[in-house]
């Protein structure tokens, strides 16, 4: 049985749609959780009982403040911004398709435009200046063979750093033909070859490691995968 009560859309959101039949993978599902962390951090310091909170408490107006309120007492860019935008117009999406009653209140807030983000055009490394970057630990070390192995497997492979650190020795092929396959969003596995001297590098980190097929490619001193903080 439906009810106003915010947090039963919420729950339905993440379980049924997001989880369910969207299949968004944990990293996504803790982007989007953040975004109501924050959004029910802004309703508390208002004077709002969370346990209360019913759906019509979130208009229009509410949001627009929200999204103020984290570029101005959060500090956070606008890109930022229009990220936390995105999965309440997301989240509203999903309450129309099942509350069709409330298609006022939802097309509002889904109605509500990003800022414009002005676009700088990126940095990059020259060729001269990469082998330097590439070459800078000390391969004759342990740590300096990993962070080789890491900092080539990126530059070769472009993978995301969450793809990297999720690697297990398993998914790492050497020899004619080098490969690895990274899980990237929405836990889909893709094949990426890679050249055969990053190859070389990796199976000296991994023998110098004494890593097996089942373990993490890429380990803390706990022997467990890194963790983005590693690479703050």
């Amino acid at each position: 049985m439906k009810t106003n009560s915010l947090s039963y859309y919420v729950q339905n959101y993440f379980l049924s749609y997001l989880i369910s039949q969207r299949g968004y993978g944990d990293n996504t599902v803790a982007s989007y959780r953040d975004t109501f962390k924050l959004l029910f951090m802004f309703l508390k310091s208002n004077g709002k009982k969370l346990p209360k909170l019913e759906l019509t408490d979130i208009n229009q107006t509410c949001v627009l403040q929200f999204l103020e309120w984290i570029e101005t007492e959060r500090h956070n860019v606008v890109s930022t911004r229009n990220l936390r935008l995105a999965v309440l117009k997301s989240f509203f999406g999903y309450v129309l398709s099942i509350s069709p009653e409330l298609s006022g209140q939802c097309t509002d807030i889904i109605n509500i435009p990003a800022k414009k983000v002005e676009k700088k055009p990126p940095l990059y490394l020259t060729e001269s200046e990469t082998k330097l970057f590439l070459n800078a630990p000390d391969k004759n070390s342990r740590e300096g063979l990993r962070h080789v192995a890491i900092l080539t497997l990126l530059y070769d492979s472009a993978c995301r750093v969450q793809e990297l650190i999720d690697l297990n020795v398993a998914d790492v092929t050497i020899g004619r033909c080098c490969k690895v396959f990274v899980r990237g969003k929405g836990s889909k596995y893709r094949e990426i070859p890679i050249f055969g001297e990053t190859g070389k590098i990796l199976k000296l980190y991994i023998n110098a490691y004494g890593l097996k097929s089942d373990d993490a490619l890429f380990t803390n001193r706990s022997g467990k995968h890194l963790l983005l903080t590693h690479f703050n």
